[in-house]
């Protein structure tokens, strides 16, 4: 059963999406389109909600607002869904959630199979993709981060604390890149090694660390996708851009510092 969702934007155009429903959809159109209900796809028009079809360098970019304020920016197509299909998916969810204020209050960066979401109670507000989290330098667990506060602030929510631990684990790290790209790591997502993500042999997935590189100084934030190093004596695999970042590149392997900054929830 397909259903056609109307959404204007600033802009005057109306975006037309058709959505299936009550259909089980597999790949990141599954988690990002999906819906049990018609509710989460066609509530009513309200100012406190807009879109904005930009043009950045010829590719089109939904600008998503609450109350005034940019929130979210979705610059890829995922699943076959384009920014702005995308766009007006989010746009008419965040408007159903709005209508609930205690699952509002759950709005919170998670995780849903094998990909980083906002989220809020047991809904998806909107998947996380790789190439929108590169083009703002940060991970997909960094920029559902963001996201999410960005959502909070706006519904007038604070944000949410992020405690890590004090204790500062030794690990030996090395990296892997190019090789290994386009293939499947064992979250199930495809290995991008301008990524900001790692492997470990037993950390969830999802897991956000911060890694420290002693004799460079610099500090990166990862997210556990995979699993390895396959190495006896080592216990850390970056990705190729983590380890640019820390200055690892040249040396290949060597001893860093990692603090464990989140564990994630998980929507069932």
């Amino acid at each position: 059963m397909s259903r056609a969702v109307f959404s204007r934007c600033r802009s005057g155009v109306v975006v037309v999406v058709s959505v299936v429903l009550f259909a089980t959809l597999t790949g990141a159109a599954g988690v990002e389109a999906t819906s049990g209900t018609t509710s989460d796809m066609l509530a009513s028009e309200d100012d406190r909600f807009d879109m904005n079809i930009a043009d950045h360098d010829g590719d089109e970019v939904a600008e998503i607002s609450v109350n005034g304020e940019v929130v979210i920016r979705i610059r890829s197509t995922m699943g076959g869904w384009t920014p702005a299909e995308r766009g007006a998916i989010v746009l008419n969810r965040l408007r159903a959630l709005s209508e609930d204020q205690k699952i509002l209050q759950s709005l919170r960066p998670s995780r849903k199979g094998n990909y980083d979401v906002v989220g809020a109670g047991s809904a998806v507000v909107i998947t996380i993709d790789p190439q929108t989290a590169n083009a703002n330098r940060t991970s997909t667990s960094g920029l559902a981060r963001v996201w999410s506060d960005n959502l909070r602030e706006a519904f007038g929510l604070p944000r949410l604390q992020y405690e890590h631990t004090k204790r500062w684990i030794s690990m030996v790290a090395s990296w892997y890149g190019d090789k290994f790209a386009g293939l499947r790591t064992a979250s199930g997502e495809i290995f991008d090694p301008t990524q900001l993500t790692a492997a470990h042999p037993s950390l969830p997935f999802g897991t956000v660390l911060q890694v420290t590189y002693p004799p460079t100084g610099r500090t990166v934030t990862v997210t556990i996708n995979d699993r390895g190093p396959h190495i006896p004596g080592r216990d850390l695999d970056l990705s190729r851009e983590a380890a640019s970042r820390l200055g690892l590149l040249p040396h290949g392997v060597d001893s860093v510092q990692v603090a464990i900054l989140s564990d994630v929830s998980t929507l069932e």
